[in-house]
């Protein structure tokens, strides 16, 4: 029932009591909570807030985490493109990012948003050429 809530007041325009609700929901800690409220954070919390509670649920999120890795870059945070940077860097390491899936490769998924936030935050296309091309013949790929 918190996850349907939280999908939902993702969605909500309680203006008033909207911030009271997002800071309480904030100080629960349970598993996929964060990526249903991540954008919600991003666009009503002051900049330093958002982008500094974003970084600590990105770490403790399970995957699939990209709901929080765009709202990192929504935040628009001078630090944002450092911080995502070196989060790619992380993905990109793990041998499972590589691994075949019935249906699909989280670690694979949360690559590709993550260059996609990073492109939003303007970093040059060219950066990622050598990134993207691999994950065109991912073996997960439909």
């Amino acid at each position: 029932m918190r996850y349907e809530f939280c999908s939902n007041f993702g969605r909500s325009g309680y203006a008033h009591e909207s911030l009271v609700i997002l800071r309480f929901l904030m100080a629960v800690n349970a598993d996929g909570l964060y990526s249903r409220i991540a954008y919600r954070i991003a666009a009503e919390l002051p900049q330093e807030e958002a982008f500094a509670f974003l970084i600590q649920a990105l770490k403790k999120e399970s995957e699939p985490c990209a709901n929080v890795t765009q709202a990192i870059a929504f935040t628009k945070h001078p630090q944002a493109e450092a911080f995502l940077e070196e989060h790619l860097d992380t993905l990109w390491q793990r041998s499972d990012l590589w691994k075949e899936d019935d249906f699909s490769n989280d670690i694979a998924y949360d690559a590709i948003w993550c260059i996609k936030a990073l492109l939003e935050l303007g970093v040059s296309p060219d950066t990622f050429t050598h990134r993207v091309r691999p994950l065109l013949n991912h073996p997960c790929r439909r």
